[in-house]
Parts: structure tokens; sequence; C-alpha cells
């Protein structure tokens, strides 16, 4: 799978005719760092992965338009890992 997140993200946001601020607005997030996560130069964390890829949902397929798996995520790695440090 290509993992080539930022590409993914502003094809996605183009697709959806959204602007930078516009779309940072609507994920609750600082229009700096969603242009860092379109140049490369920052990751999403995986929970903020987890946020794009509902965001953009899936496409007439069923296919995720911008999956995890984009960003060098590993699903179910990220899931445990997740699950285990909100556990008591």
């Amino acid at each position: 799978m290509n993992h080539d997140g930022p590409t993914a993200l502003r094809s996605a946001r183009h697709e959806n005719k959204l602007k930078q601020r516009e779309f940072a607005a609507r994920i609750e997030k600082s229009p700096s760092l969603v242009c860092e996560w379109e140049k490369g130069t920052r990751r999403p964390s995986f929970a903020d992965a987890l946020k794009l890829e509902r965001f953009f949902g899936t496409d007439e397929t069923g296919a995720k338009r911008l999956p995890v798996e984009v960003w060098g995520f590993d699903r179910e790695t990220a899931l445990r890992r997740e699950d285990a440090a909100v556990a008591p």
C-alpha cells in the first residue's frame, strides 16, 4: 500500500472543495497543523488519522478514502496500544 498520507489528504480535501483553513476548522485542528500534515513535515497521531478517515468516509465502492494505513499505521497494532493506554 502507498503510504503517501500528505498527497492523499490534499487530494481528499480538494475533492471535497475545502480550503485548508475551512477543513482545519471542521476537524478542530489548527490550519498550520493541517499544512504540516499536507507537506509531510508532521504525521497525524493515530487518533487524528482515524478522525481523518472518518471525516472523508468511503467512496462509491466502499473503500476508505483516507485509510489510516496511508500514514504508515498498522490499524490492529495501533488499536491494541490505544486500548492498553486507556485500560485502568
